[in-house]
């Protein structure tokens, strides 16, 4: 809470924090904000300095976001190559839902028995893709010893040693699939119950 005197008129005027009620008090009138009317008039005309500071904070965010979806990996070459569709089906799929945040590119990566690993995979969006912020996506279903140890200390120590040659970047390690209604309804087109 703010209280002062208006310059111009000698009024007294109270500030209220927005979501900052007082209880057991009247309700402001209108009427009661007639001493702030300049002050609130000279407030609606944002200087020059005013208006393009709030053009750098409405203009479009810098941060290149850029994927890594996670899978185990397999000796089978055919199972590895179900990665590389996701992340094309993903790819595609994120340019038609989202608004306003732009992802630059999605990287497969495999935990083990195949390449690209993870390091690769974060390797190529901090120096191909320029990425200044990295979500890992496991593509795994349920929080298992590789969700919780060998997946986050992967990404460590990848993180640790492009971070340790110069590069700049953030990072994040989302949660496996898990249970939801949205998988559920794949679970029940793949039993052919629905189209």
């Amino acid at each position: 809470m703010i209280s002062g005197t208006h310059h111009g008129t000698g009024c007294a005027f109270v500030a209220l924090h927005p979501g900052y009620l007082r209880p057991n008090t009247v309700p402001y009138q209108r009427q009661d904000f007639q001493c702030l009317r300049p002050l609130m008039r000279s407030a609606a005309r944002p200087s020059r300095r005013k208006i393009s500071l709030l053009a750098s904070l409405q203009s479009p965010s810098t941060e290149r976001t850029c994927i890594v979806l996670v899978d185990h990996g397999s000796k089978r070459k055919e199972a590895n190559q179900i990665l590389d569709e996701m992340c094309a089906v993903l790819e595609q799929r994120a340019a038609q839902v989202l608004n306003g945040r732009t992802i630059i590119s999605i990287h497969p990566a495999h935990m083990e028995l195949a390449d690209p690993t993870i390091h690769d995979a974060i390797r190529d969006a901090v120096v191909n893709s320029h990425a200044t912020h990295v979500i890992v996506l496991p593509f795994f279903l349920s929080p298992g010893r590789h969700i919780q140890d060998d997946i986050p200390r992967m990404v460590t120590q990848a993180v640790s040693t492009l971070q340790s040659q110069g590069y700049q970047f953030t990072h994040e390690l989302c949660q496996p699939l898990g249970v939801t209604t949205m998988l559920a309804d794949v679970l029940l087109y793949r039993a052919g119950f629905t189209q």
